[in-house]
């Protein structure tokens, strides 16, 4: 995640000069828009309502530059936001950000939280089915007695174009999830290292996250696959 870092720092400074590209494995790729990371206006009119359920000790996954976390800290929550480069631990600091630290979600050792919050497509940070089995098995460590998860992702299986579809059936012909997709990030002269990245439909999230015991609620979608939803403990 250097590129993203890099580019979020030159942004917050005034000082970025070049796109932070995506490039996916099959060789498709675009422009990721940095300034999102820093503004606090919603990218989709669904996350209102979804940081409107935030209650309690708040943990912000994947912060970036804080877009989420500062409107939370405003609201009066308790808030400690995570992301794994220091560009943008760096950023959030100097933007108010109040508990702002340098930690994967796997290597978070704290606990009692009452909200995860996992937007951006946050659990897609988990990288494949697996990852995201072992995330579900660490969420019963970190978040309090009633807690809950609120959480984004997307069925990659709402489009019609034939190059995201010919990539789709490639995934599955090697036998993976036909959201389970590779990537890396470039910056510049800056080249990333090649990461997972899961998209992950309702119905096959619902599925595992019961056999780790929790209950996902859907709370809203959109007409391009992105949806919105709410995991609990089942009890």
């Amino acid at each position: 995640m250097e590129p993203h870092g890099r580019a979020l720092e030159d942004e917050f400074r005034g000082r970025r000069r070049h796109e932070l590209i995506i490039y996916r494995e099959d060789g498709h790729s675009g422009p990721v828009p940095v300034d999102v990371f820093l503004s606090e206006r919603p990218v989709f009119p669904q996350e209102t309502a979804v940081l409107d359920r935030c209650r309690g000790r708040v943990l912000d996954v994947g912060a970036g530059g804080g877009r989420h976390t500062l409107p939370l800290e405003r609201r009066g929550l308790q808030v400690c936001a995570i992301d794994v480069t220091p560009q943008a631990v760096a950023v959030m600091g100097e933007r108010g950000v109040r508990d702002a630290r340098q930690l994967s979600f796997l290597d978070l050792d704290d606990g009692g939280f009452d909200t995860v919050l996992l937007l951006g497509h946050g659990l897609g940070l988990a990288g494949d089915v697996a990852g995201l089995d072992r995330w579900l098995g660490h969420l019963d460590r970190v978040v309090s007695t009633g807690g809950q998860v609120l959480a984004d992702s997307m069925d990659v299986r709402c489009t019609e174009n034939p190059v995201h579809l010919t990539y789709q059936g490639s995934l599955e012909a090697r036998g993976k999830y036909r959201g389970e997709m590779r990537f890396h990030l470039e910056y510049g002269d800056v080249v990333g290292e090649p990461f997972g990245w899961l998209h992950i439909d309702f119905a096959s999230l619902s599925d595992l996250a019961a056999r780790r015991g929790w209950r996902a609620e859907h709370l809203a979608e959109d007409d391009d696959g992105n949806y919105w939803c709410r995991m609990v403990r089942d009890s």
